[in-house]
């Protein structure tokens, strides 16, 4: 959680967002490494497994590509937020805002694992 929040001071929320939209696929592909879950592509479920994880990636990519119109529908309430001159709100290093929301997602990726194979020996 901590990656998370410093990430966030050198990112905008949508951008946090869009890296946490990315938690399950990171999880999935590293399941598949780990031998948790098997993957057979020629079976219906091996494919809507990709065609699911394809759609997530899909889907955070479209949300993060996407430069539609700025809605302001009243004036803000924090006066005082600038931004800078890359268009980031807050922070300056937008690139180690990035690396720290990629590091959160590949951690809690790591954590399901860990999480469901001690529940799995504990309890079955």
């Amino acid at each position: 959680m901590a990656l998370y929040y410093n990430g966030l001071h050198d990112t905008t929320a949508s951008y946090g967002v869009i890296f946490s939209s990315l938690t399950p696929l990171f999880t999935f592909v590293l399941s598949i490494f780990l031998g948790m879950e098997n993957l057979h592509l020629k079976s219906k479920e091996g494919s809507a497994k990709v065609v699911g994880a394809l759609v997530c990636f899909g889907g955070a990519l479209l949300i993060s590509l996407y430069n539609g119109k700025e809605l302001h529908l009243w004036s803000p309430v924090i006066e005082g937020i600038t931004k800078s001159s890359n268009g980031v709100v807050g922070g300056h290093h937008h690139l180690r805002g990035t690396l720290l929301l990629l590091g959160e997602c590949i951690c809690y990726a790591f954590s399901y694992p860990v999480l469901v194979c001690s529940f799995l020996i504990r309890y079955f």
